[in-house]
């Protein structure tokens, strides 16, 4: 390009040196500089006139009159046009080739403007939604007939999923999410479930009635060992009836823990009960309980608690999660180590948290200590009675409630478990003068 530009400068040049010649032999500048600067300004919108026609498709013709710096400009068009179309036909190929995966795709898609009127939709949103795919342009929320998602689009919250019926199909659960973009256009999508919670279901029903069905038996056998513990036999079958025993109460316990899992996770759908609960009067009791289990252990046992701080929520659920991590810390730290039950209110949200001086943790373990039947040493969780459920209760019960499980630990220096709820449970409780007062430090028993 600077070459052509070169050349167009010089033949200005050799025009300005002609004009300044003719100027000298003449004797006349302007008519000579005139006529010159004319001639070159004709010529220049004579080629613009002719790329002009050409350009416009008037006359396919035209370029071949063209030179100089206007051939160039030309012969650059011609370049970027064949560019352009060989970028056109692979986006249009890339276009073609994501349309037909998108139409492949068996979950509903349904692309909106800022309305929410209907611009795209795939086959899918036909067959899962009922919709007609030739009603572009009408709002999806008057073509879908739904109460949930009627409400769900009047809120317009759509950090969470919505789980619906079908419309067209009362048997078919759906997942519905919406997400907006940037430039004010939605992004609809219906995922079939049904299957899914069908086998969730059976799965759950399937774990409470083998439970149910297991309790039964388990306490005529556990009844009939503890009568044989009475009667004067060798002492090695004692022995051996009191292991019995040991293990029918841990398979109690099991039944039991199954029992309050599947009960927890069955109820995860529906509303929960909200209860006014005295958080403290709760952990009252329980540091009661836990300072009666350590027993002979002497585990030195704090309660430092907000005694006006309740919440709302199902006191059976709080009291089973929050009883898991303090018996948890009596069973699996050493005696005469310091076990602190905190319960306070948080700029942002509400705390309940058990601190120990144990062995700690390794962190390899922290992330798998709330799923089922994870068990750091199962030797030793078998000694003592352990599920593996009860992180897993506690777990589900958190969330259930809003609320997020922390766990913190240090090897040689211990573990502290901490539950986080939201602020929007939290109530004032009154504190009457006839209220026993709570223990806020327990001593250690062997002291």
């Amino acid at each position: 390009m600077y070459d052509h530009f070169k050349s167009e400068l010089l033949v200005l040049l050799a025009l300005t040196i002609i004009t300044v010649m003719l100027g000298l032999l003449t004797g006349f500048w302007v008519i000579p500089g005139l006529a010159m600067l004319s001639g070159y300004v004709a010529w220049h919108l004579r080629q613009i006139y002719y790329l002009e026609r050409w350009m416009l498709g008037f006359d396919k013709e035209a370029s071949q009159y063209l030179a100089g710096i206007w051939r160039y400009a030309s012969d650059n068009i011609i370049r970027y046009q064949k560019t352009g179309k060989k970028r056109k036909r692979r986006i249009s190929k890339l276009l073609a080739r994501f349309n037909q995966t998108l139409e492949m795709i068996p979950d509903a898609i349904v692309v909106m403007d800022s309305k929410m009127r209907i611009e795209w939709m795939n086959p899918a949103a036909e067959n899962l939604l009922g919709i007609n795919r030739k009603r572009n342009g009408v709002k999806l929320y008057e073509v879908i007939d739904n109460k949930e998602f009627q409400s769900f689009i009047e809120k317009a919250d759509f950090d969470l999923p919505l789980e619906m019926v079908s419309p067209v199909n009362n048997r078919m659960e759906l997942e519905v999410k919406m997400t907006r973009f940037e430039n004010g256009q939605y992004l609809f999508t219906a995922h079939d479930i049904s299957e899914v919670k069908k086998v969730e279901s059976i799965r759950r029903e399937f774990l409470a009635n083998v439970s149910h069905e297991l309790r039964t038996p388990l306490t005529v056998v556990s009844g009939y060992l503890e009568l044989l513990e009475n009667d004067e036999l060798p002492e090695h079958v004692i022995e051996g009836i009191k292991a019995s025993v040991r293990q029918t109460d841990r398979m109690q316990q099991l039944v039991s823990d199954l029992l309050m899992l599947s009960k927890i996770e069955l109820r995860e759908d529906a509303a929960m009960i909200e209860e006014s609960i005295d958080v403290p009067g709760l952990l009252g009791g329980l540091q009661s309980d836990a300072q009666r289990l350590s027993d002979k252990s002497g585990h030195r046992i704090i309660l430092q608690c907000d005694r006006r701080l309740g919440m709302r929520g199902s006191e059976k659920e709080i009291a089973s999660a929050f009883g898991n991590l303090i018996f948890n810390a009596v069973l699996h730290t050493p005696q005469h180590t310091q076990i602190v039950i905190s319960w306070q209110q948080k700029p942002d949200h509400l705390v309940f948290s058990v601190r120990d001086t144990g062995p700690g943790i390794e962190e390899k373990h922290l992330a798998h200590l709330t799923e089922r039947f994870y068990r750091i040493d199962k030797a030793r969780s078998r000694e003592r009675g352990g599920t593996g459920l009860g992180l897993a209760i506690t777990r589900h019960v958190v969330q259930r409630h809003g609320g997020e499980v922390k766990i913190v630990s240090n090897v040689g220096e211990g573990t502290t478990f901490t539950l986080e709820f939201p602020l929007k449970r939290a109530i004032e409780l009154s504190v009457s003068n006839d209220r026993p007062a709570l223990q806020e430090n327990v001593t250690d028993k062997s002291a």
